[in-house]
């Protein structure tokens, strides 16, 4: 009988070591299957920063685009602008130019004028005497060097 109950024993305590046993087995699997899930929630993680990334980036991308496109705008205007600004100085240069000449025309056709009157009267004393040579050369000195001054007024100085 007791050797009977000694196997019994024996019997039951070889089930509660296989159990045991099994139970280590589950654990350890168990304990892989944990790792495994912590390692993908990290990798996830991580990818999950990755993509934060890339969408910052991209985000940053257009704002620079926009920035980009912004200067390139502004640089056209500007040149848009000083095409305008060069074109509305040559037209007032060329106003001013034909104003210029204008009264330079003016002038001369005084002048003109003035000597015509002049060589009339000239003309009356030379029924009367001698024209003296001497009046005439100064008027022509006079005519000729108050040409070359309203020049120099009408080109800013230059000859």
């Amino acid at each position: 009988k007791n050797r009977s109950e000694r196997r019994i024993e024996a019997r039951e305590e070889s089930k509660r070591e296989k159990n045991r046993s099994e139970r280590r087995v589950e654990a350890r699997e168990e304990s892989k299957r944990e790792k495994s899930r912590s390692e993908r929630r990290v990798e996830a993680r991580e990818e999950s920063k990755r993509e934060k990334s890339r969408s910052e980036r991209r985000v940053e991308a257009r704002e620079e685009s926009k920035r980009e496109k912004s200067r390139s705008e502004r640089r056209v205007e500007a040149r848009e602008e000083s095409k305008q600004e060069k074109s509305c100085e040559a037209r007032e240069e060329s106003k001013q130019e034909k104003s210029c000449e204008a009264r330079e025309e003016s002038k001369q056709e005084k002048s003109r004028s003035k000597r015509r009157v002049e060589a009339r009267e000239e003309s009356k004393q030379e029924k009367g005497g001698e024209v003296r040579e001497e009046m005439r050369s100064e008027r022509v000195a006079k005519t000729e060097k108050s040409g070359v001054r309203r020049q120099k007024s009408c080109d800013g100085g230059r000859v």
